[in-house]
């Protein structure tokens, strides 16, 4: 019980950082615990938040269906590229990185995939392998950006 009460926790201070006009996550927060509000959303913060709020809805924390919802409309609506992978916003932009950052795509991946699981959207399940499948497309016959 005592894990399920901490990662309880951990959510619900994520949601202090919720970004409710731009979008998705701040990830800065100064030595007070102020948050530090930035244009900049870096990709990995947002994803791994997505797999951890789906987690929060597998353990029956029933608050964190909404912020998983966001993130997967905030991931898909704002930091999909017009080549169909996933990147940040920095200075408020798409960062236009010379290759695709398999890394930072397969948290992605991974985080559709857990809130799929923890919610049966067929949409969300789909999005992901058609991540996953770009991914492999581009990164076995050719370089890949890790």
């Amino acid at each position: 019980m005592k894990f399920h009460t901490h990662f309880e926790s951990i959510l619900r201070y994520w949601e202090r950082c919720r970004d409710r006009e731009a979008g998705g996550f701040h990830h800065l927060i100064d030595s007070t615990g102020t948050v530090l509000p930035s244009p900049n959303r870096v990709l990995l913060i947002q994803a791994r938040l997505l797999y951890n709020y789906a987690e929060g809805i597998l353990a029956g924390l029933p608050f964190c269906r909404e912020p998983a919802d966001h993130l997967y409309a905030y991931l898909t609506g704002s930091l999909r590229t017009p080549d169909g992978w996933y990147t940040s916003l920095l200075d408020g932009r798409l960062f236009s990185p010379s290759g695709l950052d398999t890394y930072m795509n397969l948290f992605v991946v991974i985080g559709m995939a857990r809130f799929a699981q923890a919610t049966g959207r067929a949409d969300v399940r789909e999005e992901a392998w058609r991540l996953f499948r770009l991914i492999e497309e581009k990164t076995i016959p050719g370089p890949v950006r890790t």
